[in-house]
């Protein structure tokens, strides 16, 4: 159809699909009705694993820090630490230098790296093994991680393996480093690009359906997760 036999222009002003959903709008005017203020809470156990999506970096990593630590504890275990491999190199990504894990903690995948296996970016995971070996400086790295996926689009079974336990092993990335000094250098990083599932930022809950959602309104209320004012 060619432009000039358009007649008629409309403009949708209600999203007929989610006409009865109100939890969206109370939250944009800040009016809360009393059967949301009465009703569930981040209290109830049902939150507790919940990913926080909050719309800063650095309270989603604190959120992290402080869940991986509540859940280790929670489950009697220690976290242990795993180092990345760095080396003096060029380009520049952001990645963790540093991975504390147990059995059982929430990850989330963070890039596409086999779409086939559903070990895609932001496919939810709970830490099942690893594998460890000694890195460049002497520290502790991961050599390969299992994971079992959380509500995978299509259920996985590799040889050897449980149902949907995928490993998954360390890739290589480009970072900017800032040294105290105020200089900053270029490294090359190896780490496995996995991420705690305690919180997300907004930009990475986008696109996503969630049967539970907790985030942090107060900073959130003018980003992607809400309408705009």
């Amino acid at each position: 159809m060619s432009l000039t036999q358009v007649t008629t222009v409309i403009i949708l002003r209600q999203n007929m699909h989610q006409r009865s959903q109100t939890a969206l709008e109370n939250m944009r005017y800040k009016d809360l009705s009393n059967a949301r203020i009465n009703g569930s809470t981040v209290k109830d156990p049902l939150f507790h694993d919940v990913s926080i999506i909050t719309a800063w970096n650095i309270h989603k990593d604190e959120i992290n820090r402080l869940g991986s630590e509540c859940f280790a504890i929670k489950t009697g275990q220690e976290l242990i630490d795993f180092y990345s491999n760095d080396s003096l190199k060029h380009t520049t990504k952001n990645d963790n230098g540093k991975l504390r894990l147990c059995i059982g903690l929430l990850v989330r995948i963070r890039y596409n790296n086999a779409i086939e296996l559903c070990i895609t970016k932001g496919q939810e995971a709970t830490i099942y093994a690893w594998q460890s070996t000694v890195g460049n400086k002497g520290q502790r790295a991961l050599d390969t991680l299992f994971v079992k996926l959380v509500n995978p689009l299509a259920d996985v079974q590799m040889d050897g393996l449980p149902l949907n336990v995928v490993p998954l092993t360390s890739s290589t990335v480009g970072i900017k480093v800032n040294l105290p000094s105020r200089q900053s250098i270029n490294i090359t990083r190896e780490q496995v690009q996995v991420l705690p599932n305690f919180a997300m930022t907004n930009y990475a809950s986008q696109g996503k359906t969630r049967l539970l959602m907790s985030l942090q309104a107060l900073y959130t209320q003018n980003s992607q997760i809400l309408p705009a004012n």
